[in-house]
This record gives structure tokens, C-alpha cells and sequence, in this order.
């Protein structure tokens, strides 16, 4: 199960070099399949929606093991149908094989003018950049406080500020137990503080890496790929090769 952001939809997965992400999968003998996302919905709404179809499918082939690959906000949704299939008593992690969070905002998506232009800048998917750009303006919108705040429970909505969260617990046990990996780039290999800042060119290193000791505890499931900017990772080599090592093993 493909998931995107909230300003991307399958696209995502079918364009790119040097091969398309969904051929990839086929020709592995995966199959695809891509989630659709209302941008305009709140991150917990989303992520009901996202616990439903997945309950569904579940159902639906009882004998198939499902993998989730999720990218950007796609991670925060993911996490939020996690917390919605736990408070229903809901069975959804035993049928989940392997979960892998690319580029996840998890401390929240801190979008700064100069981080979104350099990530821009670096960018070998300029149309990737300007989808996104043409969406981010709206920054008082319900879905993009969620993903300013890290925000994927209800309970949480009240909280935030205008654009910056006003509390910072972000983890609630949702990945506990799971199979889950998590893979990010940063543009940058140096510890200097301006690194940290600009992380992938887009999200901050410290959003990136905040559930890095925590949750995924290293252990072979956390894979970071230096220079490479967030919208460059996908096309990767190194990250299309650590997909199926992690798939595969």
C-alpha cells in the first residue's frame, strides 16, 4: 500500500528515474496500490479514512501479507490510522508485514522559505517541487497546522497554535511491535548547525531523526542517504536498493 503526502497523489510512484517506483515493485512481484488523499482533510480524518480502506482490504484478502510504504506526510497519516485501528481494538498490525516511513515529518513539517528553495534548487524532480509549492501557501489550513505540529491524534487538534505546535509529544506506541523501517536523505553531511536546519531541503534533520533512537533504535531499520534532498530520494539508487533489501529480507 503506497501512500503519499497531502499535496501529492500516485503520480508519485509512477514517474521518476531511473525507474519508476510501481515498476519496480511489479517486476518483484508486488503489487501496488495507490492511495488517493484529500489535501484539504485533516491529518486524523485522513488517517480514519486510511484505517478503514486498510481494515477493508484486510478482510478482503485474509492470506496476503500487506507491506505499507509511505512518503512525507504520508507517515503521519499512517501513524494517525494506527492510533484509529487501536482504539477500536482493531486487529490491523498483525496483518501488516513491513512498514517503511520515507522522509516522515514526525516532529512536525517545519517548511522554511529558504530550506523549501534550496531543496528546490537541488532538486532532479523540479515538477515534484512546484506541485507541492503550488499547495503550501495555504498555510492556515486545518491539514497543513496538522502537519506544522506533527499532529495525528484528535485529542491534539486543540493544541496547536497558528502554524507551530504548542506541545511536543509526538509518539504514542503506534509502531510498537511492527516491522517498521525508516529511510531519509539530508543534503548535507556536515554536523554544523545550519545542517541540522536545512535536513532535506525541506524538513528539518531533528523532524527526520525524532523517533530514529526511540522507536526504530537503529537495528538495521533506520537507513539515512546523504546528499540527496527530499525530492530527490525517490529517484535515488541507494534508496531504491534499500527498499528491497528491506522488503526482501
Amino acid at each position: 500500500i503506497c501512500i503519499p503526502g497531502l499535496y501529492q497523489d500516485e503520480s508519485l510512484w509512477q514517474s521518476g528515474k531511473p525507474q519508476p517506483i510501481h515498476e519496480l515493485l511489479l517486476q518483484r512481484g508486488y503489487l501496488p496500490v495507490f492511495l488517493r488523499l484529500h489535501p484539504g482533510s485533516r491529518v486524523t480524518n485522513l488517517g480514519q479514512q486510511v484505517n478503514s480502506l486498510l481494515q477493508d482490504l484486510a478482510k478482503a484478502l485474509p492470506d496476503t501479507s500487506i507491506n505499507i510504504l509511505t512518503f512525507g506526510q504520508g507517515g503521519l497519516i499512517f501513524r494517525s490510522a494506527l492510533i484509529a485501528n487501536q482504539k477500536t481494538n482493531g486487529i490491523l498490525k498483525d496483518r501488516l508485514s513491513k512498514v517503511i516511513l520515507v522522509s516522515s515529518p514526525d516532529g512536525g513539517y517545519f517548511i522554511e522559505k529558504t530550506g523549501l528553495l534550496f531543496g528546490f534548487g537541488m532538486g532532479e524532480s523540479p515538477e515534484r517541487a512546484l506541485k507541492f509549492m503550488s499547495f503550501a501557501g495555504n498555510v492556515h489550513s486545518p491539514a497543513f497546522r496538522d502537519m506544522a505540529a506533527g499532529i495525528i491524534r484528535e485529542e491534539d487538534e486543540s493544541k496547536t497554535g497558528p502554524i507551530l505546535p504548542l506541545g511536543r509529544l509526538h509518539y504514542f506506541g503506534e509502531l510498537d511491535n511492527l516491522n517498521a523501517h525508516q529511510i531519509y536523505s539530508l543534503i548535507s553531511d556536515s554536523n554544523h548547525i545550519w545542517s541540522n536546519w536545512l535536513g532535506d531541503g525541506l524538513v528539518e534533520e531533528s523532524s527526520l531523526t525524532l523517533l530514529t533512537d526511540a522507536v526504530f533504535q537503529h537495528q538495521n531499520r533506520v537507513h539515512c542517504i546523504m546528499k540527496k534532498s527530499h525530492f530527490q530520494i525517490l529517484e535515488s539508487e541507494e534508496f531504491q536498493k534499500t527498499l528491497f533489501t528491506i522488503l526482501e529480507n
